[in-house]
């Protein structure tokens, strides 16, 4: 960013950047579990090209693992899929129509796995590293 005065000959500049995580650019769309596994079909147009980032994620003692789930949905702009008692699925498409997929896994009350799957790799280890980066302190 630079200015420059009414008397001054040369600007000043400082330097200025403003970086946003990528999940800034997800937008939560609703889809029906069976629309998902379609997207997920290893024999469809989407499924091969889809890679993997995954995680696991431990609570520390008071957090509230329905309210990190939530939390998680809403750091990566992801809308739920569908509901088990042992996992939760969501989905969101980036702006560039990327595909997002998120599987998140009950292992017990204080600990779930996060896997990611997208169609472009580096978005799916980005958004992981938001994931893990929410919990570091849970």
């Amino acid at each position: 960013m630079c200015y420059q005065g009414a008397a001054e000959a040369t600007p000043k500049c400082t330097p200025f950047e403003l970086t946003f995580p990528p999940s800034t650019f997800i937008q939560p769309i609703k889809l029906s579990p069976d629309f998902l596994m379609g997207i997920l079909d290893p024999s469809g147009t989407v499924g091969p090209s889809l890679q993997t980032a995954s995680t696991n994620v431990a609570l520390s003692e008071g957090h509230d693992l329905v309210q990190s789930l939530i939390a998680m949905q809403t750091t990566l702009h992801v809308e739920v899929v569908e509901r088990t008692p042992t996992a939760v699925s969501f989905y969101g498409r980036s702006l560039q129509e990327l595909h997002v997929i998120v599987l998140a896994k009950i292992k017990s009350p204080s600990s779930f796995s996060v896997e990611i799957k997208s169609n472009n790799g580096t978005l799916a280890s980005s958004l992981i590293a938001e994931v893990n980066a929410l919990f570091r302190s849970a």
